[in-house]
């Protein structure tokens, strides 16, 4: 068997068990229920969080190199990967995040298309899944969002970080009238 293909059912089974067991010590607890689930993503050694909403798929890392459109840049994207007959434009977020650029992604995570990125499907190259974890609090300053267990870590929000790479989702036609007073 493929090692790729193995490693996409190890993770993808972790992630379900982690899930499920998350899911059963928040039914468990007492929360006003307005906690949401974020991945803890290592690049290299830094942690940081994405919302786990955003989490479409886990897998090994896989693309295939293809010219970049202009305008894009090529320090942050690696190329495209095929997944369920839909297209994703495989990213290097470090350089975006202020990291340096990962030489070795062992993950590829595949996000949950969005309109603000302007129809693209993405995927995010990482080194690791760490663990999700429930955050009751919204992002504090710079992006910020204490654990649980006290720890603070950033907060990667794909609606702030993909506008870089794709540009803003704005109407092609602009608005020329007069808003200052």
């Amino acid at each position: 068997m493929d090692m790729n293909a193995l490693f996409d059912r190890f993770a993808d089974r972790i992630m379900r068990e982690r899930t499920a067991l998350l899911a059963a010590r928040d039914a468990a607890s007492s929360t006003t229920g307005s906690a949401e689930l974020m991945t803890v993503v290592m690049f290299d050694n830094e942690a940081l969080l994405l919302p786990a909403r955003h989490v479409l798929r886990l897998s090994a890392p896989h693309w295939t190199s293809m010219p970049v459109r202009q305008g894009l840049r090529g320090d942050i994207v690696r190329g495209m990967h095929g997944y369920l007959s839909e297209l994703y434009t495989v990213l290097d977020p470090a350089p975006l995040l202020g990291l340096p650029g990962l030489a070795e992604p062992r993950v590829q995570i595949l996000l949950r298309p969005d309109p603000a990125w302007k129809g693209a499907r993405v995927a995010l190259l990482a080194s690791r899944v760490a663990d999700i974890v429930a955050v009751d609090a919204a992002p504090g300053p710079g992006g910020t969002v204490r654990l649980p267990d006290g720890r603070i870590m950033r907060l990667i929000a794909p609606d702030v970080l993909l506008p870089r790479v794709f540009g803003p989702a704005v109407s092609p036609v602009s608005d020329t009238r007069d808003t200052q007073s």
